[in-house]
């Protein structure tokens, strides 16, 4: 075969994979497992500590089966060694807390058991018997807290200050909203930040003990990215109240603060400030402060350098909740295709301890976000992790190739030698055909890259579908290489992003350039629908 082959710089030492007993069983105590790896998937995991010490972990389940919408609920009597479920119930998206010594799970309770059902509800559940029944949200007295939209979360913080508890908190932008608002239909773009509070004091099952604030949609000229979701609320280092969000800028570790009027009733953006650097910042993450470090900390998905989806997990802190270090690396593998450590839940145990729960993907799941393990972990002497103790790679490294050597094409221009999987070569213009699989067509290509060539290639099925395309190009004299993508590119530099392609979504791409030298070979990066595709001049 051609030495000249996509590598994904195997010259880099990969540490060596843990072993484990089974290798079929992920890491850390099983709490909960899927029982049909293929339809039904395990979501929102969230832990617990109840003042007699016992552990309760909840989740709930997505996909086509008739679990779908269900929380299933789980203790532990042994401080997370064993768990036992107790019960399930129509719930979604929740988080468990403690608070005045009764038990609470708020989320959203949905109009039918359905995969998309038309709306969900913002309400809240107590049990009083450390989780072996649970108080039914029928009205606005029992739990049933807002009924006036689509609202959405995930499981979320819980604070007090200031006499009140604070909960972030989303409500979803209806069809015809977004269609008024001129938005695209890229996921993100339909939520609305909101902060949520009620006195320390009152009944959290009654509907009035509740403020909501004005509902915050995403600053698109001031970020980056297609919209946020799943915000923590966080008492900053000058005691003021912030929602911290998720962002969802395809593949930049970026979060949104945003802050909160002291009455609750409404957030504050910092504008372009408010885009913060964040590792993990694209996937759910919950952040708490510890006394004893005067640190905030956080279990995030980082997504770059290397780049990865939910399969490298880390320990980061933060003094000012605007510049954080990684203190540690938790877990990582090499396959980001069906392995994964995310939504993490977390609390501090004890005096030097952190316990969490994941939602894990593990050999035989679907794909890595539609994960088949609630698993428990603990962290001990947390503030004591460096780098010295990040977690060894676990898995097997891809191959050099993944595709047999008659796949591969040879195409020279004057500058470049092109090798790879490509279908063939295609011209990069108004209604010319994007992919070699589907029927979409290129829009609005400025007129600067108008007539060019690319690698038309296929586009994924899915997020797990396989095998990757391999493209890598050797420069013949100086000159840029260009490259279409949907998400973030590290080292890259961005030089455009308003054209797309014809799918229902109008979805936009993004094209970067690199320089190279003479002599040198460049792998194209390669994930997501459309993978990584050349475009250059003949």
């Amino acid at each position: 075969m051609n030495n000249f082959i996509f590598n994904f710089c195997v010259s880099i030492t990969f540490l060596v994979s843990a072993i484990f007993a089974n290798e079929n069983i992920p890491p850390g105590v099983i709490i909960s497992t899927s029982p049909d790896f293929a339809t039904t998937y395990v979501g929102s995991p969230s832990v617990a500590i109840l003042p007699d010490g016992t552990y309760v972990a909840s989740h709930d389940w997505f996909g086509k089966s008739p679990l779908g919408n269900l929380t299933s609920i789980f203790v532990s009597k042994d401080k997370g060694t064993t768990w036992t479920k107790t019960t399930q119930f129509p719930f979604h998206w929740a988080n468990l807390f403690v608070h005045k010594g009764d038990l609470y799970l708020l989320g959203v309770i949905k109009q039918t058991y359905k995969v998309s059902p038309s709306f969900s509800h913002f309400a809240i559940r107590r049990s009083q018997d450390g989780g072996k029944t649970w108080t039914e949200p029928v009205d606005s007295q029992t739990g049933l807290i807002r009924t006036d939209g689509i609202y959405h979360t995930a499981p979320c913080p819980v604070i007090v200050h200031n006499g009140r508890i604070w909960r972030g908190m989303e409500k979803i932008l209806s069809k015809k909203e977004k269609e008024t608002l001129k938005l695209s239909n890229r996921f993100g773009t339909q939520f609305q930040a909101l902060m949520t509070s009620a006195p320390v004091d009152a009944d959290l099952l009654n509907a009035d003990s509740w403020t909501i604030s004005e509902p915050f949609l995403y600053d698109y000229e001031n970020w980056v990215g297609d919209g946020f979701l799943e915000g923590n609320a966080v008492l900053s280092p000058e005691k003021k109240i912030l929602n911290i969000l998720r962002a969802q800028p395809l593949g930049l570790d970026k979060a949104i603060i945003l802050d909160c009027s002291e009455d609750g009733k409404k957030l504050i953006s910092r504008g372009k400030a408010s885009q913060i650097d964040f590792p993990g910042g694209e996937v759910k993450f919950t952040i708490r402060f510890d006394k004893k470090s005067g640190r905030y900390w956080s279990l995030t998905s980082k997504q770059n350098n290397p780049i990865a989806s939910r399969n490298y997990l880390v320990l980061t802190s933060s003094k000012d909740l605007i510049h954080w270090n990684i203190e540690t690396i938790l877990f990582r593998h090499h396959d980001q295709d069906n392995h994964a450590w995310q939504y993490i839940d977390w609390l501090f145990e004890g005096e030097n301890n952190i316990v969490f729960v994941s939602r894990t993907a593990w050999d035989g799941s679907h794909n890595a976000h539609d994960a088949n393990y609630m698993t428990f972990h603990r962290i001990e002497n947390f503030r004591n992790k460096t780098s010295k103790d990040d977690a060894p790679w676990l898995g097997q490294p891809k191959p050099v190739s993944q595709r047999p050597a008659e796949d591969f094409k040879t195409y020279e221009t004057a500058d470049l030698t092109i090798y790879g999987t490509y279908t063939e070569i295609g011209t990069f213009g108004n209604g010319q055909k994007a992919f070699a699989n589907r029927n979409y067509v290129w829009l609005d290509v400025p007129e600067q890259f108008q007539g060019w060539k690319f690698t038309r290639q296929n586009a994924r099925q899915n997020a797990a579908s396989k095998p990757l395309e391999e493209i890598s190009v050797r420069a013949k004299k100086d000159t840029t290489v260009y490259l279409i993508t949907l998400r973030h590119v590290a080292y890259w530099k961005l030089i455009h992003s308003e054209s797309g392609y014809s799918d229902t979504s109008k979805s936009r791409i993004r094209i970067y350039e690199c320089p190279i030298k003479e002599g040198e070979q460049l792998n194209l990066p390669q994930w997501g629908f459309t993978g990584g595709i050349l475009l250059f001049k003949e």
